[in-house]
């Protein structure tokens, strides 16, 4: 358990990683993008916009 909880964490760093390093580009090209790539990380968190 112990194990796999580290490896989750360690997943969940490398790909903020490439993350964020991917926001850098695109905030770059079009500020459009921030809604989309927000909009579907809230998606992958499993979060639901509130109306």
């Amino acid at each position: 358990i112990v194990v796999f909880g580290g490896f989750r964490l360690l997943l969940w760093i490398v790909v903020g990683g490439f993350t964020w390093v991917g926001l850098s580009f695109l905030v770059e090209l079009d500020c459009s993008w921030w809604i989309v790539v927000g909009g579907f990380t809230l998606f992958l968190l499993g979060g639901k916009p509130s109306n």
